[in-house]
């Protein structure tokens, strides 16, 4: 699961196979030029995850012995009677810093989301705001981040503390009614989950299987709440989503919100590719690779103009900035820059202490990228860039301390199903 070359594949050959179902009349007939690339991409994904597929084994940390180093270190410098006070803030103070975050959010918003949901009072739009400069994103991707570290702390060492935080962040963003955060989370837990066990029986898959169904089904209840229906009645997202007969009698309609998220990004890139609206900018095509923050702040940026095939569907995948920018040859060149700068973060966290998380957070990136472009966009894209500053500081003061190297655990065995 940490290999994101097989999550290329298994994504995209869903998503297309569900596309395929045409349930709802916003999926038209893939566009040839599209149905070649996914082919093409899709079949490199494979081949080069085999090839590359001992790279990316789960690796733990031993976190006692980190601790008891730096604990070392603190009483070298400060002294025996900071070591209560340093506990206590590596403990505690990210929990402490996030809900101080959460609260500055809801002061400044007036409201708690999830109240207000609950009260049929949610202004969806009032959530598109950032009423505090900053305050937001920092509250997501801190959360997305310590999340994620507190479960890999959990697995490698089966501390109850660390799963009690983990809840903790969530709880964090369900109270501000982030589903596409929430999501993103569970997502890396479930790579990094299916990473550490290595053998999984076949009563696991089943296991797993109902899990996310059961998440999806979750994900269209809170959809239905969101726009102030009961959590049973499924009525707008099944007008809006243009559903048809084809769409069998016995799907709960609650699925159809994850149908819908998953089917209409590529719609409305198919909607672009068929009409042919693009032009030629190589300089925005270059911009769509970097943080989204930097690259709205140089010369000449132009937001992505994509042509929405409807008005409430607002994404088309991360594919439709390289097409608006380049056309379909963008999207080659897209892919293939891709690739480089996946290989790229690879190398720069081989042999780190982050190297298992950075790779779950890559995974989570080429995931999502069927929904918008996950390499800028601040929730999927900020984690796996503090995690590479992260590493890049590992190396640099390994370097300058002249450090050997620890030896580096066994790595987990890959994946496997058992007969049992």
């Amino acid at each position: 699961m940490l290999n994101y070359y097989y999550i290329y594949a298994g994504l995209w050959t869903g998503v297309c196979g569900l596309y395929a179902l045409h349930w709802s009349k916003l999926n038209a007939p893939l566009d040839p030029s599209l149905i070649a690339f996914f082919v093409l991409s899709i079949a490199f994904c494979v081949i080069r995850g085999y090839q590359c597929r001992k790279e990316f084994a789960y690796r733990p940390n031993s976190l006692r012995g980190a601790a008891g180093r730096t604990l070392g270190m603190v009483e070298e410098r400060f002294g025996a009677k900071m070591i209560p006070l340093y506990r206590f803030g590596a403990e505690w103070g990210p929990m402490i810093a996030l809900a101080a975050l959460f609260a500055i959010l809801f002061v400044a918003q007036g409201f708690v989301p999830l109240v207000a949901v609950f009260n049929k009072a949610l202004d969806y739009e009032s959530l598109l705001t950032d009423p505090v400069p900053f305050v937001a994103p920092a509250c997501i991707v801190g959360c997305i981040l310590y999340a994620s570290f507190c479960f890999k702390a959990f697995l490698d060492e089966s501390r109850a503390r660390s799963l009690v935080k983990v809840f903790f962040c969530f709880g964090l963003l369900m109270l501000q009614y982030i589903r596409s955060a929430i999501a993103i989370t569970l997502f890396v837990m479930l790579v990094l989950f299916v990473a550490r066990r290595g053998r999984i029986s076949v009563l696991g898959i089943l296991i797993m299987v109902v899990a996310v169904l059961a998440g999806l089904w979750l994900f269209g209840v809170m959809g239905n709440m969101r726009y102030g229906a009961s959590w049973s009645n499924s009525f707008y997202i099944f007008r809006i989503g243009r559903y048809t007969e084809a769409l069998p009698s016995f799907v709960p309609r609650q699925f159809l919100w994850a149908y819908s998220y998953v089917t209409s990004p590529l719609a409305c890139l198919n909607f672009n590719v068929s009409n042919g609206s693009h032009g030629v900018d190589v300089l925005n095509f270059l911009y769509s690779f970097m943080p989204m923050a930097i690259a709205k702040r140089l010369p000449f940026y132009v937001t992505p103009h994509v042509t929405l095939q409807v008005n409430y569907f607002t994404v088309s995948s991360i594919w439709s900035d390289y097409f608006c920018f380049m056309g379909v040859a963008g999207i080659y060149v897209g892919f293939v820059i891709q690739m480089g700068l996946l290989r790229l973060a690879r190398h720069i966290l081989k042999g780190t202490r982050v190297e298992t998380i950075g790779f779950a957070l890559m995974s989570m990136v080429v995931a999502f990228s069927f929904f918008m472009n996950s390499f800028t966009y601040p929730s999927m894209a900020y984690p796996v860039y503090i995690v590479l500053a992260m590493a890049l500081f590992e190396k640099v003061r390994a370097r300058r301390a002249g450090a050997v190297a620890e030896p580096e655990p066994e790595p987990v065995p890959e994946m496997a199903v058992d007969d049992e």
